[in-house]
């Protein structure tokens, strides 16, 4: 998740244009769904903002409906460290139009849609077993997890794996985006010849006796047998290619299943 605070005292200008000018960068920003907008109740009390609602044209109206959307919080925060301890292992950073009187770094001094995308850019890969599901979209487009991955990558946490694991994703998820635009099936062997992956699919025995452990849901709530797999030590990777859709699920990550 990516928090972004609006920091009363770098929004309370003594000049109301200059305010407003600065408000209308930040109306614009092009937030997502993993992009928190957040506040404290403490700004309705700020001149600035009753000037706000007493000259309600276009641009105020715009201005008062983005303030009145930000999710209001009950922390008070004014530096990194404080916002980082209330959003541990998340991307933090303060929105406002001037920082001139704070020690904040200045890639967190989110001022207009630029600013915004490029803290969002910069702190795409700072990952960490919390925050990698809601990235997974942006970091790996090309697949689509599923099943009961998210508990799992909760499940594995800060252990050794955890690096190993985004790894494998990153080359699965360029291998997907290779054959999205190639023609026939889907080919582990061709992914393993020009990736640094181990894919293979399981033994017939294995099939007959544990197949049943092979089949995840997918987001449409369908089931499907994820039977090939990539190796990474002792975990395991077990993925479904849809060749009519051409789309790669991920519907596990963990332990050896039973062979």
């Amino acid at each position: 998740m990516n928090n972004f605070y609006l920091l009363n005292e770098a929004i309370q200008l003594e000049d109301f244009g200059l305010f407003k000018e600065g408000m209308s960068e930040l109306v614009v920003i092009e937030k997502t769904n993993d992009d928190a907008f957040l506040k404290h109740e403490s700004i309705w009390d700020m001149p600035i903002v009753s000037e706000l609602y007493s000259n309600f044209g276009n641009d105020e109206q715009a201005i008062s409906k983005f303030i009145e959307q930000t999710t209001s919080i009950e922390a008070v925060i004014t530096n990194e460290n404080t916002f980082d301890t209330f959003f541990p292992d998340e991307s933090n950073a303060f929105l406002g139009i001037d920082f001139s009187k704070f020690d904040i770094a200045a890639y967190r001094q989110i001022k207009d849609n630029t600013s915004f995308l490029n803290f969002k850019n910069a702190n795409l890969w700072n990952l960490s077993f919390r925050n990698l599901w809601s990235k997974r979209e942006a970091l790996f487009p090309n697949l689509i997890l599923c099943g009961e991955v998210e508990t799992q990558i909760l499940r594995i946490g800060n252990s050794s794996h955890f690096n190993q694991i985004v790894e494998r994703l990153r080359s699965l998820n360029a291998a997907a985006a290779l054959w999205e635009k190639e023609t026939g099936d889907f080919s582990y062997k061709s992914v393993n010849r020009d990736f640094p992956l181990r894919i293979s699919p399981e033994s017939a025995f294995t099939m007959k006796n544990y197949g049943n452990e092979r089949v995840f849901s997918l987001p449409n709530g369908a089931r499907e047998t994820f039977e090939l797999h990539i190796k990474t030590g002792d975990f395991r990777f077990h993925f479904y290619p849809d060749n009519a859709e051409r789309k790669v699920y991920v519907g596990y990550i963990g332990a050896h299943l039973s062979i």
